[in-house]
């Protein structure tokens, strides 16, 4: 992935305004992509043998 310093992807999720769940900027959700793989066919599951991370 092009301009990332780091081999994975992060995303986070934060409150846009003050709701019941919190103040505007509250972190809500995050999450990373550690672990990336190819695959020949649709939904079919890599194997050890098969993995493409970065390192």
């Amino acid at each position: 992935m092009p301009g990332l310093p780091h081999p994975f992807r992060r995303r986070r999720s934060y409150l846009i305004r003050d709701t019941s769940l919190g103040k505007k900027g509250t972190l809500i959700n995050k999450s990373a992509v550690l672990e990336r793989a190819v695959v020949d066919a649709l939904r079919e599951k890599p194997t050890a043998g098969k993995s493409s991370t970065t390192t």
